[in-house]
């Protein structure tokens, strides 16, 4: 129910936010990422039992951070998403599990405005620890695995998604993916680690 920023050498305590019932974090990280109004922020998962999950922007300053903005929920139990951010954009895979839907999200005050960029793709598999299986690689770039883990695909989504690289394997994916440079790294269920190429 509350993150809590540390000073780093006595670990003091700077800030906190702390969620009312019946919200909590969902989540095993807060990722920062700075919006397109410059502001540094962190996105997290915000849930509910009724509701389900939503993407939430937590900002600070003194001791008290607060929620800045949040997308819709599911408006239903148990669905999730999985937050990806990274060259100032924010973006998510809806319910991963369930039929994968890239989604953008955009600050519009408030409010997290969401536009639906791909289907059938996924980020991690059900109960695995790793779920870094998606990647941003540039502004409107994104590397996913398609809903059946055995192809990675490069979309550009600058609008509307199209496949420019696909990256077959001889299993389902096993790794987190490392983005390294201009290469990509994962590993498969088969055993076999590759590199690829994606800038």
């Amino acid at each position: 129910t509350e993150i809590t920023v540390f000073e780093r050498h006595g670990l003091g305590v700077l800030s906190r936010v702390t969620l009312p019932a019946p919200f909590v974090f969902e989540d095993l990280q807060a990722r920062p990422v700075r919006t397109n109004g410059g502001r540094d922020v962190l996105a997290v998962v915000r849930s509910s039992a009724a509701g389900g999950a939503a993407l939430a922007l937590v900002q600070g300053g003194g001791p008290q951070l607060t929620i800045q903005s949040t997308s819709p929920d599911f408006r239903q139990t148990h669905r999730w998403l999985s937050p990806l951010v990274g060259s100032g954009q924010l973006w998510a895979i809806l319910t991963p599990h369930i039929g994968g839907h890239l989604t953008q999200y955009t600050v519009s005050g408030s409010a997290l405005k969401a536009v639906n960029r791909q289907d059938d793709v996924s980020s991690h598999s059900i109960g695995s620890r790793n779920l870094g299986a998606a990647v941003l690689v540039g502004p409107g770039r994104v590397v996913v695995p398609t809903q059946d883990h055995r192809t990675l695909l490069l979309l550009d989504c600058q609008p509307a998604c199209s496949t420019s690289g696909r990256l077959p394997l001889a299993g389902p994916y096993s790794s987190n993916v490392l983005l390294v440079g201009s290469e990509l790294w994962v590993g498969d269920a088969a055993g076999k680690v590759y590199r690829w190429a994606v800038k």
